[in-house]
């Protein structure tokens, strides 16, 4: 859409919103052009949608008539194949559509765009698509800007020269876009910080929030941002200063450290990305999308071998990505020494990380209390836990490496939890409410109410 906005031809872009659209959705009108367009998928559609879905509402009953159920993965391949024909009855000539779903834009000349809101305004509704003017946006051009306002007076749609939001990014001129990206920054550096208070009781949950959850938006943000690299320097600050801090329960890392908490796991780091890797997403994803934009721009139905082009171009790309990253990791072992380089293998071992990627369920036992994660990264990256004693049974000094082979060890209460742990797991087969009593978590710094019991 950025492209097609740029393009000299273009006077103005039109972004239409839907009201509800989802929900409005005529279903019978869908069902007869989906058994015709993609008549593979229509039976699961007419045995899903065929019959109306009951709402039980304060005690009546609603029948759901309309539209799609939120949640449903079907949901979206139904609107999309429902609007298609939508989409092909309102081209106008001179206008470029594109369609995500419900949110249609369209760019061109400002006669063009007119007769194309006058379409959508018109067959829309017998499709169940009803065009909202009060929340659409026309993004003009500064100088057609009273051109527009004379097309479009009596359409209650709004106009602006600014630029607006599109799909996750901004349209228009350079100023807008960037006061976009500095908003997103400061509210992804406000949310690491509040996951920075969290990890001070939950690291593990945390970490799984920050690993599976924010870097996908950022990562997304950096595919449709050329220029978001330029404003991250406060989101890196958070990370090693708080959120780190917080994971790890120690001091934030230096430079080597950070470097090897950037990489993935399965190369013996924390997948902790530094925000100015994301300085390369935007150049992959417009070679990505190549082959599907330049059909977009042209508006041309026939794929072709587009999508053969498009996994082609993944496969090449992800081939480069792990080239760099290999690159990155053979220069930085190139520094590490001693104990750290030791640990740094075992960390690539097969296997070694997969409790770090791993969702943490409780209830699959997967999941780590503050102490176990701390200890776990400490045994990841060779620190001494906290509150190791200083002194072992046999009378040495005690360390990690030596309660794995003192010979007078013991660990009486692993022996113990060990036949606990399988005496209640027996009870559990045979009795009801079996629970082992939990080991009280030590306190760095929370604050508990009053009457919170011990």
């Amino acid at each position: 859409m950025r492209d097609i906005f740029q393009n000299v031809d273009t006077e103005a872009v039109l972004l239409v919103d839907a009201t509800n659209a989802f929900n409005n959705m005529n279903r019978q009108v869908a069902f007869a052009n989906i058994s015709i367009s993609c008549p593979a998928i229509f039976p699961v559609l007419a045995n899903t949608y065929r019959q109306p879905s009951q709402l039980f509402v304060g005690g009546e009953t609603l029948l759901s008539k309309e539209g799609t159920t939120q949640g449903d993965p079907l949901a979206m391949p139904m609107y999309a194949l429902a609007t298609v024909p939508l989409l092909k009855k309102t081209q106008t000539e001179g206008t470029k559509q594109v369609w995500y779903a419900d949110d249609a834009a369209g760019g061109g000349p400002l006669p063009s765009l007119r007769q194309w809101w006058k379409n959508l305004s018109e067959l829309g509704p017998s499709f169940g698509y009803f065009p909202n003017a009060t929340k659409s946006w026309l993004i003009v051009k500064e100088e057609h800007v009273e051109t527009a306002q004379n097309l479009f007076k009596d359409t209650n749609v709004c106009l602006t020269i600014d630029g607006r939001k599109y799909l996750g990014t901004a349209l228009r001129n350079e100023k807008f876009c960037n006061d976009f990206l500095k908003d997103k920054v400061r509210l992804w550096t406000q949310e690491i910080e509040n996951l920075a208070k969290i990890a001070q009781s939950q690291p593990h949950a945390a970490y799984s929030a920050f690993t599976h959850c924010l870097i996908g938006k950022w990562t997304y943000s950096a595919k449709t941002s050329c220029n978001l690299g330029d404003f991250l320097q406060p989101l890196e600050s958070a990370i090693q200063h708080k959120l780190s801090l917080a994971l790890t329960g120690r001091a934030p890392p230096g430079k080597t450290m950070r470097d090897i908490f950037a990489l993935p796991c399965r190369n013996g780091g924390l997948g902790i990305i530094h925000p100015k890797l994301l300085r390369q997403e935007y150049a992959f994803s417009q070679r990505i999308t190549q082959p599907l934009s330049r059909l977009i721009t042209t508006q041309e139905e026939d794929l072709g071998d587009a999508l053969e082009q498009q996994a082609s171009l993944k496969a090449f790309i992800r081939k480069e990505k792990n080239d760099l990253i290999r690159t990155c990791l053979v220069q930085m072992e190139e520094s590490l020494t001693g104990n750290v380089n030791r640990v740094h293998e075992l960390a690539k071992k097969k296997g070694a990380s997969s409790w770090l990627t791993t969702m943490p369920i409780e209830e699959h036992g997967f999941h780590l209390t503050k102490s176990e994660f701390h200890d776990a990264i400490c045994l990841r990256y060779g620190w001494r836990p906290s509150k190791l004693p200083e002194w072992g049974s046999c009378g040495k000094n005690f360390s990690v490496d030596h309660a794995l082979c003192c010979p007078t060890g013991g660990f009486p209460t692993i022996r113990h939890n060990e036949l606990r742990d399988t005496f209640g797991d027996l009870l559990h087969d045979i009795c009801h409410d079996v629970e082992i009593e939990p080991s009280l978590q030590p306190l760095t710094g929370e604050v508990l109410p009053q009457k919170c019991n011990s």
